[in-house]
């Protein structure tokens, strides 16, 4: 009875592990050995492409960058949803604008992985540099929400005056206008196998159902 009992609690663990592991970003390569290129959610199962892959590209450009032949065959353009699940995966609420220091990390963390664009912040005339910003600038599919495209963007402030803060948004695209800071957000479904962690918590069950039937025929009478 014990070892059943174990194998019980081995698979309670091992679920929970699994569970625990659902909100992983991981980064993998794309085209070559170290680009890093891609990031693998585990919770959607998706991959993004880097924003920097496409950056300058429009989202009416979408299509065809990504049909059968273009140069991101195989993906297609992320939805509002998706966007914004991915912010939560990277642990950042959508927000106009936080300076909460764990949370300015989170996202500069998520900006590592997904790709930004540096620009100086310009400032008046007469005034000195006034700081940096990281953009994630990229277009989105707003289709159920109404609108054929929209932007979702994640930018990190880091002022000269030794302020910082980061914000986060989405909203329908009312202007479609290459810049060298907007991209595309790619996603593709991953190839990346589950975590096994789940097949070996029902193999530990199985086994307890397997140990409990022959504790069974070996006290019968």
């Amino acid at each position: 009875m014990k070892l059943i009992y174990k194998a019980a609690v081995l698979t309670w663990a091992l679920t929970a592990l699994h569970s625990g592991l659902r909100a992983d970003l991981v980064p993998l390569d794309y085209k070559t050995a170290g680009d890093s290129l891609l990031t693998f959610d585990s919770h959607t199962q998706l991959e993004w492409l880097d924003i920097t892959a496409t950056a300058g590209h429009v989202g009416t450009e979408a299509e065809a960058l990504t049909s059968s032949g273009g140069p991101f065959a195989g993906f297609r353009l992320a939805t509002d949803l998706e966007f914004k699940t991915l912010l939560a995966d990277g642990g950042v609420p959508l927000t106009s604008a936080s300076s909460n220091t764990a949370l300015l990390n989170a996202a500069a963390h998520l900006q590592s992985l997904i790709g930004s664009v540096p620009r100086a912040i310009s400032p008046p005339p007469g005034v000195p540099f006034i700081g940096l910003g990281n953009y994630t600038f990229g277009f989105l599919n707003m289709t159920e929400e109404g609108s054929p495209l929209g932007e979702g963007r994640l930018t990190t402030y880091y002022l000269a005056n030794g302020q910082s803060w980061y914000s986060t948004d989405t909203y329908k695209a009312t202007f479609i206008y290459p810049d060298p800071v907007i991209g595309l957000y790619l996603v593709r479904d991953s190839a990346v196998p589950e975590s096994s962690s789940y097949g070996i918590a029902s193999a530990v069950g199985l086994l307890g159902i397997v140990v409990w039937r022959r504790r069974i025929k070996t006290n019968k009478p």
